[in-house]
């Protein structure tokens, strides 16, 4: 009801924050907000999902709840990390050969 509409919201005005706040001051990427939001936005679902499926792989491995989603949440931020450098926001430099 009510409270789905609000997570959904917070999860929106967080995820926009993120976005500029990542591309401006972290990666201070000159790419264009276009092409990279798409690419954020992939990989937030992209990542949203995985998150959840090692959460529910580990607990199946009767490893503890909260020790399964820290873990999850653990590597997929040092993914989300590398992804974002690497292709949400790279920059495309060219290279010339003398």
């Amino acid at each position: 009801g009510k409270l789905s509409y609000s997570v959904l919201g917070a999860r929106l005005c967080s995820a926009t924050f993120n976005f500029f706040a990542n591309k401006r001051l972290t990666f201070r990427s000159q790419k264009s907000v276009a092409s990279a939001a798409t690419k954020y936005a992939l990989l937030a679902a992209f990542s949203g999902v995985m998150v959840w499926q090692l959460t529910a792989f580990l607990n199946h491995l009767h490893i503890n709840l909260y020790v399964s989603k820290i873990s999850a949440d653990i590597i997929f931020f040092c993914a989300n990390f590398l992804l974002q450098r690497y292709w949400v926001f790279r920059d495309r430099i060219s290279h010339t050969t003398a």
